[in-house]
């Protein structure tokens, strides 16, 4: 799988996360946002996989991860409200797949007990998002199986959210699965400013039109 096309997943991503956050925060009457903005979270879940799979040091990625979920904390609190923001539930995806990693009795054991623990501390994605970062792990080996579980997570999931809006996180499937040759290099720490910084920003925004 080539960075360039992961670049483009991570576009479309930041793209889709925005419109959400715009619905959630300005507009929370136009379900229409929300709908496209199920499309980033399975995106951002897939290149947690990826990550895990190819980097030298788990232990930096997901310290990485950690740190900025820390930073970007406060501006969650300021513009979004209670709860954690996403990159804690990545923390935890990176965490689960590296002990997943290891192959071993005693850290598959410990990987569950983390994914199950996990959402009883965050009312964030909880054991969905952690679901989905462990299909996509697979997806390399059975492409088929991976996308069944998700389909399957996702499925689950719309009947435990707001009008069943977490269903239409399926078709982030088709943009994952896609082969294209476009060509896109974003910046490596694009996701990890931009969140933050656009999350600022909309706040300030509904501040001043509302």
């Amino acid at each position: 799988m080539s960075n360039n096309r992961n670049d483009i997943l991570k576009v479309i991503g930041i793209v889709s996360m925005t419109f959400d956050h715009i619905g959630m925060m300005l507009f929370p009457h136009i379900f229409w946002f929300r709908i496209i903005g199920r499309i980033a979270f399975p995106i951002f879940a897939y290149h947690i996989a990826i990550g895990v799979k190819h980097t030298k040091s788990i232990a930096k990625y997901a310290l990485r991860v950690f740190i900025f979920a820390c930073l970007t904390q406060p501006i969650y609190k300021l513009a979004v409200g209670n709860g954690l923001n996403i990159m804690f539930d990545l923390f935890i995806g990176i965490v689960v797949l590296g002990l997943i990693r290891q192959n071993k009795k005693e850290y598959l054991a410990l990987a569950g007990l983390v994914a199950f623990a996990w959402p009883m501390c965050n009312q964030g994605y909880g054991w969905y998002g952690t679901g989905c970062m462990i299909a996509f792990y697979y997806m390399d080996e059975d492409v088929k199986m991976a996308s069944i579980v998700f389909i399957a997570l996702s499925t689950v999931a719309a009947f435990y959210s707001p009008y069943y809006v977490q269903g239409f996180a399926i078709f982030a499937l088709p943009f994952i699965l896609l082969k294209t040759n476009i060509s896109i290099k974003v910046p490596k720490y694009l996701f990890y400013v931009y969140y933050p910084v656009h999350l600022l920003a909309i706040h300030f925004v509904g501040i001043k039109i509302f």
